[in-house]
């Protein structure tokens, strides 16, 4: 309908509602968005010790480190992971399936302990 009704309609609106509704939309919601998302001051974690950096300061407690299906840095619910292993690309693979979402790592002040401005890491004792 194009203008709003009393009682609920059957068909989903064309555009959004004031107010919640009782059904879900067709189509999924553009905002918000996941953060941080690869963009010029984001790019994929590539270290073990990178992507545990980036989960602690994006207040995931937990993180597991594995060799898993997905690669790279992700995470699903409240839970954070590295899986080893893969190459640049598959641990760049977005989006990903299953509800697993994929961390990306902030370009500046990384130097593998959390406290400097290079971006130079280390993971398990090798320069990247």
């Amino acid at each position: 309908t194009r203008k709003p009704t009393r009682k609920p309609t059957r068909k989903p609106t064309r555009k959004p509602t004031r107010k919640p509704t009782r059904k879900p939309t067709r189509n999924p919601t553009p905002n918000p968005t996941p953060e941080p998302t690869k963009d010029d001051d984001h790019h994929v974690c590539t270290s073990r010790a990178e992507c545990n950096y980036q989960r602690a300061k994006m207040g995931f407690n937990e993180f597991a480190v594995g060799r898993y299906n997905i690669k790279g840095c992700f995470h699903v619910g409240d839970s954070a992971f590295w899986s080893r292993g893969g190459s640049y690309e598959e641990q760049a693979k977005d989006p990903l399936p299953n509800g697993k979402v994929r961390i990306y790592c902030k370009n500046s002040g990384w130097d593998g302990d959390g406290h400097g401005e290079d971006d130079a890491w280390e993971d398990d004792g090798h320069k990247n």
